[in-house]
């Protein structure tokens, strides 16, 4: 964890943006407590901005608030990755289908870079750079209707795919990203099938949803059930 300078205004943005990336990237793991007073001394600032950091990272669902003032990094079960890959399917979705077609035809080379980033990275085995470019394939998805709160929204969950995926990488570095369909969805929405682009895109949301919830299972003892809660 490195120090953070005296130089910057936002001080608590900064104690909130170091932390978010070591929740998850893997750095503090789940279930490990946060101390404002070690966090602070660490960081080499006052409590204030730790405090207001953990507050905002209690926000966006990446760590517990106590009443000592600590706090612990979420530990996250498979149902809750149902839950989250649930909201991404919705979000996505009624973007793909409230888009307009100006919108999907000036998005088309973005989605095409991305995923000439990402096959590249699962190529090599990285699984970071391999989330970080599925994740923005899909968060290109999430504006091409051009509705602002469901950007926002899709941003709100986005951390916790992050940290989902981040908990299983280690035992497969390209456990989220390894699913075919994303080409399949882009060049359906080149073709014009906007609700061929859909199907491509439940079935990938659902592969990667299962693989990431099986990952989740085994890391946490629990038995490995379906989406809908079956064994």
């Amino acid at each position: 964890m490195r120090p953070i300078g005296p130089q910057h205004s936002e001080l608590w943005a900064e104690v909130f943006a170091e932390l978010r990336e070591l929740i998850v990237l893997g750095g503090l793991a789940p279930g490990e407590r946060l101390v404002e007073a070690d966090l602070a001394e660490r960081l080499g600032v006052s409590r204030g901005p730790v405090r207001t950091a953990l507050a905002e990272l209690a926000r966006v669902g990446l760590v517990e608030l106590s009443s000592r003032r600590s706090a612990r990094v979420v530990s996250l079960a498979a149902r809750d990755v149902t839950e989250i890959y649930a909201v991404r399917k919705a979000l996505e979705l009624l973007s793909l289908r409230t888009a307009d077609a100006d919108a999907v035809s000036a998005m088309l080379p973005s989605l095409g870079a991305d995923l000439d980033t990402l096959e590249a990275a699962l190529e090599t085995g990285e699984g970071a750079a391999a989330t970080g470019a599925d994740l923005a394939f899909h968060r290109h998805l999430a504006e091409l209707a051009g509705n602002s709160r469901l950007l926002a929204a899709w941003d709100m969950q986005a951390d916790q795919v992050r940290l989902v995926i981040g908990m299983v990488q280690r035992d497969d570095p390209t456990v989220a990203a390894r699913s075919g369909e994303h080409r399949s969805v882009l060049e359906a929405l080149r073709n014009g099938d906007r609700e061929g682009a859909c199907v491509a895109l439940e079935q990938h949301l659902a592969a990667a949803e299962r693989a990431v919830r099986e990952g989740a299972a085994r890391l946490t003892g629990e038995p490995t059930t379906t989406a809908a809660g079956q064994p």
